[in-house]
């Protein structure tokens, strides 16, 4: 389709969808499954000691996504920062697992942690 969704977005159309209807509705998580445990301090693939992010900022999920991180799109991160929707990445493998948590909430996670 000439000038649709996914030419204009590429890849991650379907999350960039989802944090729309996030938004809209007023929601306070958007979940998005993945097949990767998380947002990770850098590419696990390339860099063997790269860790598993459980609380980003806003700030730091963008800024690894300008890096080249493929987790989440900037748009998406876009539309949930500006509706204050975390995003809670979880891995579609291990659906056990917390998954890592943007936004508002990991934010004061990240100050609680620094206060003790």
């Amino acid at each position: 389709m000439p000038g649709g969704i996914v030419r204009s977005i590429g890849r991650g159309y379907t999350d960039f969808t989802a944090s729309l209807l996030a938004a809209g509705a007023g929601a306070a998580e958007l979940q998005i499954w993945k097949q990767v445990d998380g947002v990770f301090s850098a590419d696990p693939t390339r860099v063997p000691t790269a860790q598993l992010l459980p609380n980003i900022t806003p700030a730091e999920a963008a800024e690894l996504t300008y890096y080249g991180a493929e987790v989440i799109h900037p748009f998406t991160m876009e539309q949930a920062v500006q509706a204050s929707v975390a995003i809670r990445i979880k891995n579609s493998l291990k659906p056990d697992q917390d998954g890592a948590l943007t936004g508002v909430v990991a934010s004061l996670w990240k100050t609680l942690g620094a206060l003790r």
